[in-house]
């Protein structure tokens, strides 16, 4: 049993990172060659989001993640565009709340 709810878990993952790609890559346009670039920096980007300690105090923790949303904006601008670069971070939080909905 709980090995089909792990699965089944894996798959809603799945699914929701799958909508997640599209809705990201529709958004900014994205050519085939920018999604080649920035999808491997948005994996690492993740990677580091997900490594903030959960448990920090809040303002910390949102410091942590700003700090990370910063060191990664150059990357991002550089494929992107200054002002694609500014609405993925929008869109990135846009996705996550329409996602609670």
């Amino acid at each position: 049993m709980a090995y089909a709810q792990e699965a089944d878990d894996l798959t809603k993952q799945e699914k929701i990172r799958a909508l997640y790609v599209a809705y990201v890559t529709q958004q900014l346009k994205l050519t085939p060659d920018e999604a080649q670039r920035f999808w491997p920096v948005h994996t690492q980007f993740e990677t580091e989001l997900k490594g903030v300690n959960k448990d920090l105090p809040e303002l910390p923790k949102q410091q942590a993640y700003l700090d990370i949303k910063k060191k990664y904006q150059d990357n991002f601008t550089k494929i992107l565009g200054t002002n694609r670069c500014e609405s993925f971070f929008r869109m990135n939080d846009e996705f996550k709340r329409k996602l609670r909905d």
